[in-house]
C-alpha cells in the first residue's frame, strides 16, 4: 500500500503505511533480518518525497548496515539502497558525498554485471542490463543536472558509460572469440550448431513470412528462438570455463589509448531522474529522454554537456537524413548546420587543435555521418577531422590486441542473383526503377523480400577486379561462385570485400517477435530464387561467420549500417553482426548508394590502403577528393559510407 501511495504521489498516506509495514516486518522476522531492509528502503523513499532528508539519510544508513551485516558489503540489492542515499546527499547539496556514495553503488553493480553477464542468452543479458539502468541514469543526472562543473561527477558519469554502453555486444563477442581461439572441440560444435540454427530461423522467415496463420507462425518462431537461446546460454557457460576475472574498465585506462591529436566523443541517451520524486508515476511522465556527450582526451579532465531533449534532436536527425538521401536537396547545408549546433557546437571549445574524432554514438545518432555536419565557417567536418566510429570508448582497449593477419583477402562481387518469376512479369516489383546508367546497390527499406527483385550489378565486377589488381594475393568470387556457402566457408580473410545489394526490412506486426538481425542482410548468388533461399544472408546468419582476426570488412552495398536502434547497445543489423563475427573494422553505408559512384569511391579507397594509409584516413581522403568535384559536392555522393572500429593502417 505504501508503494501504491508513493506512485500516486500521496506521501502522507505512504509514510503511514510505510511505518506500519516496518513495524510488522520487525515483529515478524526480527529487526536484524535482511528482509527488513525492504520496508526501510521504502520508508526512505517516502521521507525523500516528503522532504525529510535527514530522516531519509538515517533510515538508508540503517538499511545498508543491516544488509552488509547479514549479506555482505557487495550484495546487489545494497547498490540500489546506496544509490538512493546518494540522491539524498544531492538534494541536500552535499555534492561530494553524493558523488562518492554513487561511485560505491556503481562499483557494487559493476561487480554483479561482470559475473552475471557471462551467463544466459543475448536476450537475458540485455534484460539483466536493464535492471541496473537507473544507476546509469542517476550517475548522468548527478553530473549533468546537479554537478555540471564537478570534475569528479563528470569522471563518474563517463566511467559508467564506458563500462555499460555496448556491454552485451562486447561480452558476446568475447565469448565467441574465446571459443574460437581456444580450439575447444565442443565449443566449435556449439558455434556451428548456433550458426545452423540462425540459418534455420532465417530460412523459415524467408519461406513463411507471407503464408499460414499468424498464430502458427509466431509459435514456430518462438520454438526456434528458444532453441537458439539455449545454444547461446550453453556457449556462455562453455566460455565461462575460460573466464579470467578482470578489473572493471577504468576511465584513465581508456584515455591512455586515445591518440594525442584526437578526442573521443562518447554520446549517451539517458532519462533524467527526479531524485525527490523518483517513484512518483505522474512526475515520471513529465520527464523526457535527453542526449549528452562526454569529451575525452589522452591527458586532461573529461568534459560533459547535456545536449537537450532526445525527441527534438531525433527530429533534426530525421530531416537531415532525408536531405542526405536526395542528391537534389538544396537545404542540405542548412540542415547540417542546424544539427551541428545541437551536437558539436556545444563542445567545440573542448576539441582544441585535434584533427581526429573518435565518435561513439547512441540512439539515432548511429544513423548519421558526422562528416557531413557543417561548422560555423560553413565547412563540412570531414574537411577538418578524420572521423571513425566506435561502439564504445571501451573498444580502444581491444585494439591493443590487434595482430597481423597473413591470410589473403576475399572479394565477392557481381553475384548472379538469377531471375525470379515475379520479376519476369513486371518491373514494378524491382528493387526500384533503375536508371540504366547508374543502379543502386539495394534498398534502404522494403516491406518484405517477396516484394524485392535484385537487379544485376555488373559494375561491381570491375570494382572487384580493380581491388584484386591492388591485392593480387586475393581471391575474387563473381557470378554463380559468389555464394552464401563460399562466404560461410571463409576463415578469417585479412580483408573481406562484398559488393552487392543490401536490404533493410520494415518491422511488421506479424513478425514482431523476431530477432531484429533477421530484417537486414545482403544478397548473393541465387538471391532471386525465393524457393531455394540460398542466396540471402541475413545479419543473423552473418553473425556466425568466422572473422576473428579479419582486419577489415567492406560492405559495398546499400544501407549496410542500418538496423533497429537500441539506446546503449547500438544498431541491431549488419554492423552488429559483423562485429560479433570478429572483424576489427567495418566500412558500411547509411543509405541507398549509387553503383557508379560507389565503384569510384571504393577503387580509390583501396589505393589509399595499399599505400599504407589508415583505414579511417583512407576513406576521408577519398571523400575530400570527391568534394572537389562540382558534380559530387552533395553529401549524398561522398558521405554515405562510414568507417567503424580500428582506424589504423592494415598492418597495425
Amino acid at each position: 500500500m505504501a508503494t501504491v501511495y508513493v506512485g500516486n504521489g500521496d506521501y502522507l498516506k505512504a509514510e503511514d503505511y510505510g511505518k506500519r509495514s516496518l513495524a510488522v516486518s520487525e515483529k515478524t522476522v526480527g529487526v536484524d533480518n535482511p528482509f527488513v531492509s525492504l520496508p526501510l528502503n521504502l520508508l526512505g523513499v517516502v521521507y525523500v518525497n516528503n522532504g525529510k532528508y535527514s530522516e531519509a539519510e538515517a533510515i538508508y544508513l540503517r538499511a545498508i548496515q543491516q544488509k552488509e551485516k547479514s549479506q555482505g558489503a557487495f550484495h546487489p540489492e545494497i547498490g540500489g539502497i546506496i544509490s538512493n542515499l546518494a540522491d539524498v546527499y544531492a538534494l541536500k547539496g552535499e555534492i561530494e558525498k553524493a558523488i562518492s556514495t554513487q561511485k560505491r553503488a556503481n562499483e557494487i553493480v559493476e561487480l554483479s554485471l561482470s559475473t552475471n553477464l557471462n551467463s544466459g542468452s543475448e536476450r537475458e543479458k540485455l534484460a539483466y542490463l536493464e535492471t541496473v539502468d537507473s544507476l546509469y541514469s542517476r550517475s548522468l543526472t548527478l553530473n549533468l543536472q546537479y554537478a555540471s562543473t564537478s570534475k569528479l561527477a563528470t569522471a563518474l558519469a563517463s566511467e559508467i558509460i564506458l563500462q555499460q554502453k555496448g556491454r552485451v555486444l562486447d561480452v558476446i563477442s568475447n565469448q565467441i572469440g574465446i571459443l574460437r581461439s581456444r580450439f575447444d572441440e565442443k565449443g566449435q560444435i556449439l558455434l556451428d550448431n548456433l550458426a545452423n540454427k540462425n540459418k534455420q530461423i532465417s530460412e523459415f522467415i524467408l519461406n513463411n513470412a507471407e503464408s499460414g496463420s499468424a498464430a502458427k507462425y509466431r509459435e514456430k518462431i518462438q520454438a526456434l528462438t528458444e532453441e537458439r537461446e539455449q545454444l547461446e546460454s550453453e556457449i556462455s557457460r562453455r566460455a565461462s570455463a575460460y573466464f579470467e576475472k578482470s578489473k572493471p574498465v577504468e576511465l584513465t585506462e581508456v584515455q591512455s589509448q586515445i591518440p594525442n591529436n584526437a578526442r573521443l566523443l562518447e554520446f549517451a541517451a539517458y532519462l533524467p531522474v527526479d531524485f525527490k520524486n523518483s517513484e512518483n508515476k505522474e512526475a515520471k511522465k513529465n520527464i523526457k529522454p535527453r542526449y549528452a556527450v562526454f569529451v575525452l582526451e589522452n591527458n586532461g579532465d573529461v568534459k560533459s554537456r547535456d545536449l537537450g531533449e532526445k525527441v527534438l534532436i531525433d527530429e533534426a536527425i530525421a530531416k537531415f537524413r532525408e536531405a542526405l538521401q536526395d542528391s537534389k536537396s538544396t537545404d542540405i547545408k542548412q540542415l547540417a548546420r542546424e544539427l551541428d549546433k545541437k551536437l558539436v557546437s556545444p563542445i567545440r571549445e573542448f576539441l582544441g587543435d585535434s584533427n581526429q574524432l573518435l565518435i561513439s554514438p547512441d540512439g539515432d545518432l548511429n544513423l548519421i555521418p558526422f562528416e557531413a555536419l557543417v561548422d560555423e565557417s560553413g565547412k563540412y567536418l570531414v574537411e577538418k577531422y578524420s572521423i571513425s566510429y566506435l561502439s564504445s570508448g571501451r573498444d580502444l582497449l581491444r585494439m591493443q590486441n590487434s595482430k597481423p593477419n597473413p591470410n589473403s583477402p576475399l572479394i565477392i562481387a557481381n553475384p548472379d542473383f538469377g531471375v525470379s518469376e515475379t520479376a519476369a512479369k513486371t518491373e514494378d516489383l524491382s528493387i526500384a526503377k533503375r536508371d540504366k546508367k547508374d543502379k543502386k546497390r539495394g534498398v534502404t527499406v522494403a516491406k518484405s523480400l517477396a516484394e524485392t527483385y535484385f537487379a544485376p550489378l555488373s559494375g561491381t565486377e570491375q570494382e572487384g577486379k580493380t581491388i584484386q589488381t591492388l591485392f593480387p594475393e586475393s581471391t575474387l568470387l563473381t557470378g554463380t561462385k559468389a555464394t552464401k556457402e563460399a562466404l560461410k566457408l571463409a576463415k578469417s580473410p585479412s580483408i573481406l570485400h562484398i559488393a552487392t545489394h543490401g536490404f533493410y526490412l520494415e518491422n511488421k506486426d506479424k513478425t514482431d517477435t523476431e530477432n531484429p538481425l533477421l530484417r537486414s542482410g545482403i544478397a548473393l548468388a541465387g538471391a532471386n530464387d525465393r524457393k531455394a533461399n540460398n542466396g540471402i544472408v541475413t545479419a543473423l546468419e552473418a553473425s556466425g561467420l568466422n572473422l576473428f582476426g579479419t582486419k577489415l570488412v567492406v560492405l559495398s552495398a546499400c544501407g549496410t549500417g542500418l538496423g533497429e536502434v537500441q539506446s546503449g547497445e547500438g544498431v541491431f543489423g549488419l554492423r552488429r553482426s559483423f562485429v560479433l563475427a570478429g572483424t576489427e573494422s567495418l566500412v558500411i553505408s547509411l543509405w541507398s548508394v549509387s553503383d557508379y559512384v560507389t565503384r569510384e569511391l571504393m577503387t580509390n579507397y583501396y589505393k589509399n590502403l595499399k599505400q599504407g594509409i589508415g583505414r579511417g584516413e583512407s576513406l576521408r581522403k577519398v571523400q575530400i577528393e570527391m568534394l572537389k568535384n562540382p558534380k559530387r559536392q552533395h553529401p549524398f555522393y561522398w558521405a554515405s559510407f562510414i568507417q567503424s572500429g580500428n582506424w589504423k593502417a592494415l598492418d597495425k
